[in-house]
């Protein structure tokens, strides 16, 4: 009886153990995620503020947002049961990942590139 009681203990620590991890690991894939957003190409600066955009600037958002929206989703799906993906933060950057997707996707579309 004590055997069994020291093995559950031991079992659901380590069990404990792997969650953080899992936490730890989805939390670090989830910043990754937030970099590459921020590195995404966004046009040239202009003189009234805004950014042009070009034929290759829109082609490499589409491709680099499409890209980081798939690793987005492979990290949502492997990660669901974590606070990291659970949480505002991370569902608000999901967000603007997709919302900026679509953005230039219709750019892209738009301009017939």
């Amino acid at each position: 009886m004590i055997k069994q009681c020291v093995l559950g203990l031991a079992i659901a620590s380590i069990l404990t153990g792997c969650g953080e991890d899992r936490e730890k690991t989805a939390r670090t894939k989830i910043g990754a995620i937030s970099v590459a957003f921020d590195a995404r190409p966004q046009g040239i600066p202009n003189s009234s503020g805004t950014r042009t955009l070009t034929r290759q600037t829109i082609n490499q958002c589409v491709e680099h947002l499409t890209k980081t929206k798939a690793d987005f989703d492979v990290i949502r799906k492997d990660y669901a049961d974590t606070q990291a993906v659970q949480s505002m933060e991370t569902k608000a950057l999901y967000g603007k990942v997709r919302g900026q997707l679509a953005t230039c996707q219709q750019t892209k579309a738009t301009l017939d590139y």
